[in-house]
């Protein structure tokens, strides 16, 4: 399986929370250690109900890399 880019997009994923981030600081844990080499994401809407959220012990809603470099 090949890793997935930043490319075209100019998305970011947190190394540590593995959310796709935009800006130069992490909105969710604060941290500025990021990376391009990511594969796959999810979109969690409600963590609540999710089986993925809690497998990835996720707990806001947002849009998450599945695996990061």
């Amino acid at each position: 399986m090949g890793m997935a880019t930043r490319g075209k997009t100019g998305i970011k994923v947190c190394r540590k929370c593995r959310i796709m981030v935009e800006k130069e600081i992490c909105a969710l844990c604060g941290g500025s250690d990021f990376t391009t080499t990511w594969s796959g994401f999810v979109i969690i809407l409600d963590p609540a109900k999710s089986g993925i959220a809690k497998k990835m012990e996720v707990s806001v809603p947002g849009k998450f890399a599945l695996r990061v470099r």
